[in-house]
Formats: structure tokens, C-alpha cells, sequence
């Protein structure tokens, strides 16, 4: 099976679709989360085509797009949730591409993604995003593969904008540390301090899916240089990054960030 991962969003969604531009009677999450990704060329669609042979005979066959750049995700499922419990707006479901074991090259722009696909439906006001991996590969990839360091050119981005920070705390479930601890993660040049998780703010495992995870008493304490999706994406790969070398092994995890206040 492929590695999949189950993005989560949490806080509040008020419908005002006259002014997001999506009929909610019409649209639903799947279909503007599978369009958007498909505009910024971060996944594709199967179509199916119809051909006829000299005999007049009809096939159908299913066409796998391939373009000229590399496809980060498959689309499985996206709903919207107002009513679950938790505060929990919804969630989108993505299967990794062949080639793609690092779930960090995969995040921002899934984060990005779906924050932009919830705005669609309203006004949206996110206080905790939790990503659910699982069926993932042994070793998850190099580091390599993942989302570059502190202090790149590219962070350059964030430092256009406020030079207040954003404090958040991120919580773990115990299958990211193979037996390890917060304390054990090597994190040096980040804004990061093991915190106790606050009650509410753990990692919760959803009950339809396989399997089952420890929530992790211990977290850690973060700052970011503003809670966008941009932001907030990196930030997570930065944190699952910073763990690749503590559970390589690892088929499952779960990480959730919470925004302070």
C-alpha cells in the first residue's frame, strides 16, 4: 500500500459561501481540494478515455496524466466536519506518489492546500492542525529529502512580514520516538523547549482508522514567525524532520501543533 497521510483541521468554520465563492450545496471539500492541488501541479487526477476501433468496438481505459514535473500525492478522500466532536472542520486523506517516503517534502504545500481549500467554504479560524501518517516505508526517506534548515534564503519569506513570533506547542504520539523521548530530539538552532502537553491539545487518534497510538505526555514549545499555512506547514516537517533519526522504522505516527491562546 502506499503511505498515506490524514490532515486535520480544528477550530471554527463560518459559512459564508457568497463571499468565498463556493456553493456549499454544489462543492464539497474533495472536489476544491483536488482542484487546487491540481492548479499548483502538487497532484493530478485519473480521466478516463474512450477509443473505437475499425470494428466500431468501444474501449474504456483509465489515462494516468503524466507531467513534466514530479506529483507529491494522490487524492483519497476530503470532508467537511462542522459537527464532529473535538471542534475538528475537516479532513483530507492523500496517498504519496512512488517515490516520495519523506512525509516532511510532502506537508507544506498539503498544509497549504487544504487551508485554502476550507477558506473556500468561509471564514476559517485555525487553532490546531494534526497530520496522521501511516503504511509508511522504513526510513521515510533521507533527510535530504526534507524541508531545508533554519536560516535558509527561503525564510526570507516570513521575515518580510511582522517580527512578532507566534507561540504554539506541538504534540506527539510515542511512535515518532521509537522509544525515545522529546528530550532525546536533536533540535539545535531551533526555537524549540519540551513542554508538558496541555489537556485538549493532545494527539488523538481517529476511531475509523487502523490501529491504534500512545499520545505523548511530553511536547514541545514552539515559535513561529506567524500562524499562516505556510508557517504552519513548515514548521510541522521541521518537527518531523528534527525525529527521522529517532524512528526510522516507524509505519504510523501522529503530530498535532496548537497555537497558544
Amino acid at each position: 500500500m502506499h503511505p498515506t497521510l490524514v490532515l486535520q483541521a480544528f477550530g471554527g468554520l463560518s459559512p459564508d459561501t457568497a463571499s468565498a465563492g463556493v456553493d456549499s450545496v454544489e462543492e464539497d471539500l474533495y472536489s476544491v481540494f483536488n482542484a487546487r492541488a491540481e492548479m499548483m501541479g502538487w497532484s493530478m487526477t485519473n480521466s478516463m478515455t474512450t477509443t473505437v476501433d475499425g470494428r466500431g468496438r468501444t474501449t474504456r481505459s483509465t489515462v494516468t496524466p503524466r507531467p513534466p514535473y514530479r506529483l507529491l500525492w494522490g487524492m483519497n478522500e476530503a470532508e467537511l466536519t462542522p459537527e464532529a466532536k473535538g471542534a475538528q472542520i475537516g479532513w483530507v486523506q492523500v496517498g504519496l506518489k512512488d517515490g516520495i517516503a519523506n512525509p516532511a517534502v510532502v506537508l507544506p504545500p498539503l498544509v497549504q492546500c487544504f487551508d485554502d481549500a476550507l477558506r473556500r467554504f468561509g471564514a476559517l479560524e485555525l487553532s490546531s492542525l494534526q497530520v496522521v501518517a501511516f503504511d509508511l516505508e522504513p526510513g521515510h526517506g533521507t533527510l535530504e529529502d526534507g524541508v531545508a534548515d533554519r536560516g535558509t534564503p527561503g525564510e526570507n519569506f516570513f521575515n518580510l512580514g511582522s517580527k512578532s513570533k507566534v507561540e504554539a506547542v506541538v504534540a506527539f504520539d510515542q511512535e515518532m520516538f521509537g522509544g525515545h523521548t522529546v528530550a532525546d530530539m536533536q533540535y539545535v538552532g531551533y526555537d524549540w523547549q519540551p513542554v508538558p502537553v496541555p489537556d485538549g491539545d493532545q494527539i488523538h487518534w481517529p476511531a475509523d482508522m487502523r490501529g491504534t497510538l500512545t499520545p505523548s505526555d511530553l511536547g514541545l514549545s514552539v515559535s513561529l514567525p506567524e500562524w499562516t499555512a505556510g508557517s504552519v506547514g513548515r514548521e510541522l516537517a521541521l518537527v518531523i524532520r528534527a525525529t527521522h533519526d529517532l524512528a526510522q522504522d516507524a509505519r504510523n505516527f501522529a503530530v498535532r501543533i496548537t497555537r497558544n491562546g
